[in-house]
């Protein structure tokens, strides 16, 4: 089983890929002094952009709490990507030449404006050759 990588108190830098038709279901582990922290009622927000350097680019990818593309493990500080095959098969290579993403956690009220960016990178997709 691979170890998850831990993330601390700077954002990690962390490229991740796609493999289209496949799912992606990663999991991270936030931990600080080596302690999972507990994100029992965090949100979680992930987008991949289609240009590293064009922050308003398109949305090629949005993974959130809300729409079930990541889950989190509260307590064991957890972060679990959850795209399924069927979200990577509509993925545009074209839209991966140069795109880039990051994960950020949302503490819940009153602490909300706090918000944490824990991983950021390239995103790059390896395209399905069977079909």
């Amino acid at each position: 089983m691979a170890k998850t990588p831990e993330v601390g108190c700077r954002a990690v830098e962390l490229n991740i890929c796609f493999e289209q038709g496949s799912g992606f279901d990663p999991v991270l582990t936030w931990k600080q002094n080596g302690s999972p922290v507990d994100i029992t009622g965090y949100t979680a927000q992930a987008q991949v952009r289609k240009d590293l350097g064009e922050p308003t680019e398109a949305i090629v990818l949005d993974m959130n709490t809300g729409n079930g593309r990541i889950i989190l493990g509260d307590a064991a500080g957890t972060i679990t990507f959850c795209v399924t095959a069927t979200d990577t098969a509509v993925l545009d290579p074209d839209d991966f030449e140069n795109a880039c993403y990051d994960l950020e956690l949302i503490p819940p009220s009153p602490n909300s404006e706090k918000v944490r960016k824990l991983t950021k990178g390239l995103a790059r997709l390896i395209t399905e050759k069977t079909k």
